[in-house]
């Protein structure tokens, strides 16, 4: 796409471009999505498919019903749809989906916040850390038992935990190739624990299940707890009345489900909503243009951070989506499309989409696709059914870059590599409509959507131009570009974030790590970003969920 060369002009010729093919383009993902993308795998069954198109179309009008504005939500019906959003973050749609029925059914406090009492639910995420990393080293050292035991002798002896701990270092890595240690603890005795564990022919799958056969050794561990009878560590560990449940044991989302339940539990005023919207809030439906859009856009970041404040910036958007506010999910499959259409200037078509997912979360990336996602619903709005024309183009366009997922009856994933297929579509829309705007409608449209920011690519610059800017001059005092983070720190803040999760149960990262996206991760570190929202990004993990 060829731009004028003022930022200006170039902003307004994407929003034209967007408001004059949005409808068009909209058509179409819905009808490949409908008649593409849930075509049965295998032998084709007419039957099947047609099955598949209804509960897809079914299933998109009842989530775009629960999607309409409710300023009058209660606090149960709030709680209901607010930890269902913690629980997507960093986890596959499908999964989740499953994961949050299964939580509802077995365990009480996702059923009805009201059971939270602060006292019986006391977790602390650093202790809970320190544990969990406890019996990874002690997992880790039982399974190089296992693996290694046909070397040892019957009675083990110190020879043989000396050989265990020289064999250690050969396997007591990740594939990032930096050394964790797992084990090493001067408290254990690890003569004595061999011992004890030499006999052992289960294979166990994960630290937990090994944890929890261990007897008197679990229990003791579990007495050094602050508060050994929480409920939260009782759901954390599956253990007692939560014996056998299906849930992912992330420290960092359990303090969110509390935090969110203690809030909830304690709010005295009638309206839950305004606590986030402030008084005399007003939600216009209709799409708004010049000074009112500009107005209304800088009120939806004020409510905005109030949200952030509970669920973090990504899930505080895909929260208030649900509830009605006009505004999309930017996650990674709504993300890439967009930058594949040429639609962002932070995002150039350009970029891979490996690029993209490096930095993806990025302030200005995420304000740009809601931005540009304002554009396309004003678009569409007159060819939606449904309240909100912003829910509806997320959910359409989502599902044309999401994996298979039986709940909506999609089972095949329609944007291919690089953007194919999104492109394909784009290309013959444009064919269609032909791909220049009239001036008068351009001249209608310009700064229909006013906005302050100036959108800056984030595409990485040539290695010329890099070399030649490191030789200018450095500007020093404020205003200073930061500093690029030293590699071996961003290694450590790696190495720290990797274990951290070590305390999942599953674990969100996969155990083995290639080379390429372990360089990815460390390189976005040291450019500033968050360990855990690198891992996310670049390792695939949030999911797209609707």
């Amino acid at each position: 796409m060829d731009f004028p060369a003022d930022h200006g002009q170039k902003n307004d010729f994407i929003n034209t471009q967007i408001f004059r093919q949005g409808p068009a383009l909209f058509e179409a993902v819905q009808q490949a999505v409908l008649e593409k993308a849930t075509v049965p795998q295998g032998r084709y069954d007419p039957i099947i498919h047609r099955s598949n198109q209804a509960r897809l179309l079914d299933t998109i009008a009842r989530v775009c019903a629960d999607g309409a504005w409710r300023p009058d939500i209660g606090a149960s019906a709030f709680w209901e749809l607010a930890w269902g959003r913690i629980t997507y973050q960093g986890t596959r749609a499908d999964k989740a989906s499953t994961e949050i029925e299964r939580m509802r059914e077995q365990i009480a406090l996702f059923a009805d916040f009201r059971v939270y009492e602060r006292e019986q639910y006391q977790f602390d995420k650093d202790e809970w850390n320190r544990f969990a990393r406890h019996w990874k080293r002690r997992f880790g050292w039982y399974k190089l038992l296992r693996r290694h035991r046909a070397r040892l002798a019957a009675d083990i002896g110190p020879v043989d935990v000396a050989l265990l701990a020289s064999l250690h270092g050969e396997t007591a890595k990740d594939d990032t190739g930096l050394a964790l240690a797992l084990w090493g603890s001067e408290s254990e005795d690890w003569l004595a624990l061999s011992r004890q564990w030499q006999a052992g022919g289960t294979a166990f799958t994960d630290w937990l299940s090994f944890a929890k056969a261990q007897g008197a050794l679990w229990e003791q561990s579990l007495a050094l707890f602050a508060h050994p009878r929480s409920l939260a560590l009782a759901i954390m560990t599956k253990s007692g009345a939560y014996e056998g449940i299906s849930f992912s044991a992330h420290a960092e989302k359990m303090v969110k489900y509390l935090a969110l339940a203690d809030f909830l539990k304690h709010f005295e005023g009638d309206n839950v909503l305004e606590h986030y919207t402030g008084p005399g809030y007003t939600h216009l439906p209709e799409h708004l243009a010049g000074e009112r859009y500009r107005i209304e856009h800088e009120k939806f970041w004020e409510v905005h951070a109030r949200f952030e404040q509970h669920f973090g910036a990504i899930t505080a958007l895909h929260l208030m989506m649900d509830l009605g506010f006009k505004t999309v999910k930017p996650d990674r499959v709504i993300t890439y499309l967009f930058s594949q259409l040429g639609w962002l200037m932070s995002l150039p078509a350009e970029m891979s989409q490996k690029q993209v997912l490096e930095i993806y979360t990025k302030p200005q990336v995420v304000r740009e696709v809601l931005y540009r996602a304002d554009v396309l619903a004003a678009a569409v709005a007159a060819h939606a059914s449904v309240p909100s024309a912003h829910r509806l183009l997320d959910i359409w366009f989502v599902k044309f870059g999401q994996e298979p997922e039986a709940r909506f009856g999609i089972t095949v994933k329609l944007e291919g590599k690089d953007g194919a297929g999104l492109k394909q579509i784009h290309e013959a829309v444009k064919e269609r409509l032909g791909a220049q705007s009239s001036a008068d409608e351009q001249e209608q449209l310009e700064r229909r959507w006013p906005t302050t920011a100036a959108w800056q690519s984030e595409a990485r610059k040539p290695r010329a131009e890099k070399a030649a800017r490191s030789t200018a001059p450095r500007k020093t005092g404020a205003g200073a570009p930061q500093a690029r983070m030293d590699r071996a720190q961003a290694e450590k803040i790696f190495v720290t974030t990797w274990r951290a999760d070590l305390d999942a149960d599953p674990r969100r990262y996969p155990s083995r790590i290639d080379n390429a996206s372990k360089e990815a991760i460390i390189r976005s570190i040291q450019r500033g970003m968050p360990g855990d929202a690198v891992f996310s990004r670049v390792l695939g993990l949030d999911g797209g969920s609707a």
